[in-house]
């Protein structure tokens, strides 16, 4: 299984670590720059979470989209890959300027 996140072109000099649990493995190493093309060994209920830290880039607004999918090569195989990508949409912090509703005091 290769885990592959590309990340837009609003975030910049990102780096993640991978941490395994429940017998997985990052055999690609446990952590690194830029995207995200990495190769694990999942085992049945064996999970890889990715903590991703970066900027996002000056004069970037609207909304950030990134998604991150889970590619099964054989000789495995995978009885639902309809849940093999996530989502995350992310408004620039700009945008958070009043998120927590200080614009009505």
């Amino acid at each position: 299984t290769t885990l592959v996140d590309i990340f837009p072109p609003g975030y910049t000099a990102t780096s993640w670590t991978c941490t395994p649990s429940g017998g997985a493995v990052c055999t690609s190493g446990p952590s690194g720059s830029g995207n995200i093309l990495v190769a694990l060994n999942l085992p049945s209920a064996g999970a890889a979470t990715f903590a991703v830290t970066g900027n996002v880039a000056a004069g970037t607004t609207g909304l950030l989209t990134n998604s991150a999918t889970a590619v099964v090569g054989s000789p495995s195989s995978d009885p639902n890959t309809s849940n093999n990508t996530a989502t995350l949409n992310t408004p620039p912090l700009s945008d958070r300027i009043f998120a927590n509703g200080l614009e009505g005091s």
